[in-house]
């Protein structure tokens, strides 16, 4: 049997736990735009890629050192458990500070990138801490720590390999979402061929029929507008200047509503909404 933790060793676990868990549920109550230093007007956003990064790799490196030391007893145990959280409390530190000091004139698709990619990472290490805390207790297993660890590395390779500015944010979710969209209508069209027998012996009634074949009409308009969307975006050559974030910003608001929710089967009455969210994403492209 593994060697129990000292309540001390507890208490030190439980307390980094706790910050992570602050972390997390900042994080989870942040809106969609940056609350911190938004009237910063000296804000650079190399510099601020240059100031995060650093951190996120550390936290990688650190938490494959707890996944190693937490693989099997003895366990890491008073100094070497403190040498260890340490560092790894003023790395969440440096990532949240970073996070929060994120300038909206950067672009709030960018932001809204990075504040997912964040929350991901500070998830996975609260699971992965939590794993720790139970396995000290005799109560876990080195196998799920390792996983969750591997889960921790992940999140901070997604941030690290994430777009690093507005434009190149904005042509990332266009894609993402006309992908989903043809993934979408695939199905639906296997659906139509396969009468919508799903297995069970049940199929469409005419009815069905027509209503799928309205969604394949609304789904291939969208994946049309979407492309027309990223042809324009990389057409007009945006720079990263604040007042051409805020249009590029503007325009996924609109292609927001165009995108997987419009390969839901829909009512006819959704199609003029899909042509006038067409019309409004090309009258802010043409602005």
């Amino acid at each position: 049997m593994a060697n129990m933790s000292t309540s001390e060793e507890q208490s030190a676990l439980h307390a980094f736990l706790e910050r992570i868990q602050v972390v997390n549920e900042e994080l989870q109550r942040s809106s969609n735009e940056p609350r911190l230093s938004t009237n910063n007007p000296e804000f650079n956003l190399g510099s601020f890629w240059q100031a995060l990064l650093p951190h996120v790799r550390n936290l990688s490196a650190q938490s494959l050192r707890l996944g190693v030391l937490w693989s099997k007893p003895p366990y890491p145990t008073g100094k070497e458990l403190d040498e260890l959280i340490t560092p790894m409390n003023l790395t969440l530190f440096g990532i949240a500070s970073s996070f929060y000091s994120f300038h909206r004139s950067a672009g709030l698709t960018l932001y809204k990138l990075l504040r997912g990619n964040v929350a991901a990472i500070v998830s996975n290490l609260h699971s992965s801490v939590t794993l720790t805390i139970d396995i000290s207790n005799s109560s876990g297993s080195s196998k799920r720590i390792a996983y969750a660890i591997e889960k921790v590395v992940e999140a901070c390779e997604n941030l690290e390999n994430m777009q690093k500015d507005n434009v190149q944010a904005c042509l990332h979710v266009i894609k993402s979402s006309k992908d989903l969209c043809k993934d979408a209508l695939s199905e639906t069209q296997q659906a139509i061929a396969d009468n919508g027998d799903d297995g069970s012996g049940c199929t469409w009634s005419v009815k069905d029929k027509n209503i799928a074949y309205t969604a394949i009409g609304l789904m291939k308009v969208t994946v049309a507008t979407l492309n027309k969307l990223l042809s324009a975006i990389k057409v007009n050559d945006y720079s990263n200047s604040e007042s051409q974030n805020r249009d590029l910003d503007n325009l996924m608001m609109n292609a927001d509503q165009l995108s997987p929710r419009a390969s839901y089967f829909c009512q006819e009455a959704d199609t003029e909404r899909v042509i006038f969210l067409e019309n409004a994403c090309r009258h802010n492209i043409e602005k």
